[in-house]
C-alpha cells in the first residue's frame, strides 16, 4: 500500500481549516485513510497561534 505523508506547518486558523478540508476530502472519496500520515507542527502554544493575522505586529502577541 502506498502511504502519503503531509506536513502542516502552523496549527492556527489557516492550518486547522486546511486540515479539516483535507480530511473531509479524503472521507468523501471513500478511500481508506490508513495510507495517510498527517504531521502538524506549531511552536506556538495551543490555540490560535502566536500571530494569525499577517497584519498583526509580532509585539502584540
Amino acid at each position: 500500500m502506498t502511504e502519503y505523508a503531509i506536513a502542516v506547518v502552523g496549527a492556527g486558523p489557516r492550518g486547522t481549516s486546511f486540515l479539516e478540508r483535507l480530511l473531509a476530502r479524503v472521507e468523501s472519496t471513500g478511500l481508506p485513510a490508513r495510507g495517510l500520515r498527517v504531521v502538524v507542527a506549531d511552536p506556538a502554544p495551543h490555540g490560535a497561534g502566536r500571530v494569525w493575522d499577517p497584519a498583526q505586529s509580532p509585539s502584540t502577541s
